[in-house]
């Protein structure tokens, strides 16, 4: 799997802004420069929303949520869920989830933290998703009665879907029945539904957080959502919104470790924020503040974005230009580190250099040349709490502790397994900054 990315990358240095590439079954165009990219995801018509036929891979998972919804229920929970979970107030209440999470983050790591550091960001991630859709904590490692806990759960489940993309005709389902896999993929997705249906269904008031932003099941409830509906959005967003924040975190302090003068110019910016404060907790303002370390996560998030790759089959057609149009029912693949790593847009492309996302230069950049959270009215939902989430515990990591590394730019093995997943956890020293009280 992990040669698969390697040649996306070389199709899209060879084959230039679009091109055709058979993939098992599927014919799919490739879509690889920002003005392209642009008229798909920048498109108002509904027709162009539609999700790829891979998509269909995550339907047992996900069923109808957000992610591969389309119509009228996409756009109206799109709406219900922009309004309130992710709304600016909202998302300035998460604030104080935020800081908690990263606060026992911090305390958890110690001066041995380095080989619990992904598992620490996982628990983080995912308490943060949890208390802000649910409005309590859920332990995504415990089981039931010795049945796989839903970490195990979505491991496995990516293994599926990944088995189904990499030979399409599995995703025909008379096919894929007579495959021995489909009755694993029946028990866990079954098991995953068991497990998300008690977390929404259960009345248990009293465990609800204190100030709890976002009652996500009252809301959409009391707009008309089926309950059947607000366990697919609830799924849709526990399963989707922990995994790439943590495995986008231990990228961002991988890379500062390598970079150790990038990661002083953070710290400098922290500590001078912070100064005499008394005050532990960062707000959103305070965040804001921090540009340095929002142009390290840019620059990360430019290598590796977890999101790589997105697609969409047209119901309309679709003009490229004045003689390139693509035909009703064609699949369009956009891969998004093709662009992210052209060297006419991002000179020197696998070099760590924030500056790029300086304002200088980032307001002579084409926006359709920086995706990792995709674009247009299909952009990732939660990209703003991903990085809200991202800056805080970097931040009060960065405060209390010096990271470093034994490792190089090569350890790092990423594979396609429906985000960048790393292969093996990156290895980590943390060394306490004694002057600095622990939250």
């Amino acid at each position: 799997m992990a040669q698969s990315l390697s040649v996306l990358d070389g199709w899209c240095r060879s084959y230039g802004p679009v091109f055709s590439v058979k993939l098992a079954t599927q014919s799919v165009i490739v879509l690889n420069s920002p003005e392209y990219v642009q008229k798909l995801l920048g498109s108002t018509d509904s027709n162009h929303f539609d999700k790829g036929y891979a998509y269909a891979a995550l339907k047992p998972y996900w069923k109808d949520g957000l992610v591969v919804s389309t119509g009228a229920k996409w756009k109206h929970h799109r709406r219900l869920l922009d309004k309130n979970m992710f709304s600016y107030k909202t998302l300035l209440g998460h604030m104080r989830i935020f800081n908690e999470d990263a606060t026992l983050l911090v305390r958890s790591l110690g001066d041995n933290g380095g080989e619990l550091i992904h598992e620490l960001l996982k628990s983080a991630s995912h308490n943060s998703i949890m208390k802000a859709t649910l409005g309590k904590q859920v332990d995504f490692a415990s089981s039931e009665n010795g049945e796989m806990s839903l970490f195990e759960i979505c491991l496995r489940a990516k293994q599926m879907i990944v088995k189904k993309v990499a030979n399409p005709w599995l995703l025909f389902e008379p096919i894929w029945r007579l495959h021995p896999l489909s009755k694993v993929e029946d028990n866990i997705s079954k098991l995953a539904w068991k497990y998300i249906r008690s977390y929404v269904a259960a009345d248990d008031t009293d465990s609800i957080e204190e100030n709890n932003n976002f009652p996500l099941k009252q809301e959409l409830l009391a707009a008309g959502v089926s309950i059947e509906g607000v366990v697919e959005e609830t799924a849709t967003l526990l399963t989707a919104g922990s995994e790439t924040t943590e495995i986008e975190l231990q990228l961002l302090f991988y890379m500062l470790a390598l970079h150790p003068q990038h990661q002083e110019l953070c710290r400098n910016e922290i500590d001078a924020l912070f100064g005499n404060k008394e005050e532990s907790h960062l707000e959103y303002q305070e965040l804001t503040q921090l540009k340095y370390l929002e142009m390290c996560l840019n620059e990360t998030l430019r290598l590796f974005p977890a999101i790589f790759l997105i697609m969409r089959s047209l119901k309309a057609p679709l003009r490229l230009a004045d003689d390139l149009e693509l035909g009703v029912g064609t699949q369009v693949c956009m891969y998004f580190p093709g662009i992210h790593k052209n060297p006419e847009i991002y000179p020197n492309p696998e070099e760590f250099r924030p500056d790029r996302f300086s304002p200088e230069e980032s307001q002579q950049r084409d926006q359709y040349a920086y995706l990792p959270f995709s674009a247009g009215p299909r952009k990732c939902i939660g990209f703003k709490f991903a990085i809200m989430q991202m800056m805080c515990i970097t931040a009060q990591v960065l405060r209390h502790y010096v990271i470093s590394t034994t490792g190089t730019i090569e350890d790092i093995k990423l594979l396609p397994f429906v985000t960048l997943t790393l292969e093996t956890p990156l290895k980590f020293e943390f060394q306490r900054r004694k002057h600095i009280p622990l939250l």
